[in-house]
Formats: structure tokens, C-alpha cells, sequence
């Protein structure tokens, strides 16, 4: 995937967008600066609704959006990945998010403040809300040690699920955040 000379004399925003993105995407191409391109993380997808609307497609897109975050040296708002980008508007997007490194830095530190409360709160719901009532379940359903330690050991995954995601998205901010003050 090449990317062909940008009109406006060139970015090394746009040239760095352009290298991730082909790191990721999953559909080989020209890239055009001025058309739409993250439908191209999932074969097949026509749109970025596609690609929201798939287990891949939002993995795919997640990781393209956080290895952005962190080589660019931005923190993207939370509807920033429901958009319809072309290259260079995501490239002038950046560069304006990167023209106020203040402005950067207070929103990865509540995105980080954010991700730390869903721990807490996430876990806490998982536990009481999943976890124990699927380990009672289990508990009762199965006689026997064997059955009834499988039982307890499926109960724990929701409640692992949150643990594993928000510890991704913790750790995400804070290398953010490092990246951010020199």
C-alpha cells in the first residue's frame, strides 16, 4: 500500500499514519489521502460500520487507534474511533490534537482517571453480578470436587475479563502519559 504525494506538499504525520496503517490493515491497496480508509482493517467491510460491528473488525480497529495513540504521541477523545476518517483528516486531526500538548496531557490523565474508576467499578459489578451468581449456579449444578472446581473456574472469567481489559486500558494511559511529559 503506497501512498501517492499529498496535494498540500507533504506530513510527516501523514507518512507516519500511512506506515502504521499498513501495519494493520488487513486489505492491500493504494491508500488515497482524501478517501476513507479504516474500513480496510476487515476484509470484506465496505465501512467503518462494518468494522464496529465485528469482534476482528473492533479489535483490529482498537489496536490500530492505541498504537496511533502512542507512536504519534496523541490522546484521541472517545467518539474519535466512530468516525469515517480519510487520511489526511485523521493526519490534520492529529496535528491539531498535538498543537496543544497541555490540552493532551489533561485528557490522558482523565482517560487514565477513567480507566482506573472502571476497574474498580467494573470488577465490583462483574463479582456481584456474574461471577457470584454463575459460581452459586455452578455450585449447585455439579456434584462432586472436579465439577464443581471447573464450575468456580468458569464463574471467575467475567470478573477476569474486566481485569484483563482495564489493566490493558490502564497501562495504555499511563505509557501514553510517560510518552507525553518529556
Amino acid at each position: 500500500m503506497s501512498l501517492p504525494a499529498p496535494k498540500d506538499g507533504g506530513s510527516d504525520t501523514l507518512s507516519a499514519l500511512s506506515a502504521l496503517f499498513e501495519k494493520h490493515a488487513r486489505v492491500a491497496g493504494t491508500l488515497q489521502p482524501d478517501a476513507p480508509f479504516l474500513h480496510r482493517l476487515l476484509a470484506g467491510a465496505q465501512n467503518i460500520s462494518n468494522v464496529r460491528n465485528s469482534f476482528r473488525g473492533i479489535a483490529r480497529l482498537n489496536r490500530f487507534m492505541d498504537d496511533a495513540q502512542l507512536t504519534l504521541g496523541v490522546c484521541f477523545g472517545a467518539n474519535d474511533a466512530e468516525k469515517e476518517w480519510t487520511l489526511q483528516s485523521l493526519a490534520a486531526h492529529i496535528d491539531d490534537k498535538k498543537s496543544n500538548p497541555a490540552a493532551q496531557k489533561t485528557l490522558t490523565k482523565k482517560r487514565l482517571k477513567q480507566a482506573r474508576q472502571y476497574l474498580l467499578d467494573g470488577m465490583v459489578k462483574a463479582v456481584l453480578f456474574l461471577s457470584l451468581p454463575l459460581g452459586v449456579f455452578m455450585w449447585h449444578a455439579f456434584d462432586g470436587g472436579m465439577g464443581r472446581g471447573i464450575g468456580l473456574a468458569v464463574a471467575a472469567l467475567p470478573a477476569l475479563a474486566v481485569l484483563w481489559f482495564c489493566l490493558g486500558e490502564i497501562r495504555l494511559y499511563t505509557r501514553l502519559l510517560k510518552a507525553l511529559n518529556p
